[in-house]
């Protein structure tokens, strides 16, 4: 769990920095840009600090969405051989035991048999 923790600190830094980046380029553009839309000299979809900050937010959030895909494989994984082991001991303990006496009055689980009189 110690490497999903530092995987969010990590990812958060990462968006925290590039909103950063955006908010100090955004206070060092000059005041007076005219406010018509035409006037803009860079286009919509250009490289300026904006695009850059949401590109980084874009590219930490796929890497949160990898992380999190490979720990819930590695949990399966684990939990998958977690389960295999316990199996197999049993197994192992299972064949070292004496054979039960059958008891007419159990069931194949050990059960009493109980009759509808």
């Amino acid at each position: 769990m110690k490497t999903n923790t530092s995987i969010r600190i990590l990812t958060t830094a990462l968006a925290f920095g590039a909103a950063a980046l955006s908010f100090s380029a955004g206070a060092q553009t000059s005041s007076t840009t005219t406010t018509a839309p035409a006037a803009r000299s860079e286009p919509a979809t250009g490289t300026g600090p904006v695009q850059r900050a949401e590109d980084a937010t874009k590219r930490a959030g796929r890497a949160t969405k990898r992380g999190v895909e490979k720990a819930g494989h590695a949990t399966a994984n684990g939990a998958h051989r977690a389960a295999g082991a316990v199996r197999n001991t049993g197994e192992k303990i299972g064949s070292k035991l004496p054979p039960a006496p059958r008891d007419q009055g159990m069931d194949s689980q050990g059960v009493p048999r109980v009759t509808n009189n």
